[in-house]
């Protein structure tokens, strides 16, 4: 699962780089991919990835020097900040969206399934507790 996640991430990497997006990183993408398409709650993205508000903030910095984020202060909460996408981050998630179906539908092509949905629905089984000691 893990080779399988890393392929189609460094995919959609490399084909948002070839067009134009440069300094993007692997990194990066999972960021965008734990934000609200609104206004998100740095604290929540901390949450969702299981970091600090320190690395979202610091990452939140990054992609806001290059134009895709906003960091506010939230006015209904002045002690809690929140992330916007702006209208380049937008554009950055329409072209990510299109560059993940070309990716999927290449892995799918690769691995003989016959859909993504199919390995959706195959990693979705529940499976009950996991084993004991």
């Amino acid at each position: 699962m893990q080779s399988g996640t890393r392929w189609i991430y460094q995919s959609v990497l490399n084909i948002l780089k070839r067009q134009g997006y440069d300094a993007l990183t692997v990194s990066h993408l999972s960021f965008f991919a734990s934000l609200d398409c609104g206004q998100t709650q740095a604290s929540k993205v901390a949450e969702r990835l299981g970091i600090t508000r320190q690395a979202v903030y610091r990452t939140t910095t990054d992609l806001q020097d290059q134009g895709f984020l906003s960091l506010d202060t939230n006015p209904a909460k002045r002690n809690q900040k929140q992330i916007s996408m702006t209208t380049m981050g937008m554009q950055l998630v329409n072209d990510a969206r299109k560059a993940l179906e070309v990716a999927e539908t290449e892995y799918v092509n690769r691995t003989g399934l016959s859909s993504i949905e199919e390995l959706r629905r195959l990693l979705d089984v529940d499976l009950g507790l996991p084993l004991q000691k």
